[in-house]
């Protein structure tokens, strides 16, 4: 998947392992060796006890989309080809939350739809954005 002219994540020591991940396909996550605390998105210490020693595990890439708001206006030059586009936050099944995409952007995005990770290509790297994972599915009154 690629969405060509899209900047690349900002790399850095503290978030490498996420993002090698991603280029095999597969999303990792930090996990508190004391606790067993995962984090989203990647962290220096543990949300839960403040632990400094974390492990990478994979995810499932399975979640749902908690949130998420539809832009119509390119805040980043970069996105202006791909208006309309959401920012979606999805609750993993693993239980953290990361900010994402929804696609491809004709996809409406509806809160409590079932989503998977897919990986999108940015240049030398790969970011995870999500699919829906169960086309025509809408969410009925009381589920939400």
């Amino acid at each position: 998947m690629s969405r060509p002219g899209l900047p690349e994540p900002l790399f850095d020591s503290q978030n490498a392992p996420y993002f090698d991940g991603a280029r095999r396909g597969e999303l990792l996550l930090p996990k508190c060796t004391t606790c067993a605390q995962l984090s989203a998105p990647p962290v220096s210490n543990c949300t839960n006890c403040f632990g400094t020693e974390m492990e990478w595990v994979p995810a499932s890439g399975n979640g749902t989309v908690f949130s998420y708001i539809e832009y119509h206006r390119a805040w980043i030059p970069q996105f202006a080809p791909y208006l309309p586009y959401n920012v979606s936050i999805i609750e993993l099944d693993e239980g953290p939350r990361l900010i994402s995409n929804v696609v491809p952007g004709e996809t409406p995005v509806q809160v409590g739809q079932r989503v998977r990770a897919v990986f999108e290509d940015r240049g030398s790297w790969k970011v995870p954005v999500f699919e829906v994972a169960e086309p025509g599915w809408a969410p009925t009154t009381g589920r939400l």
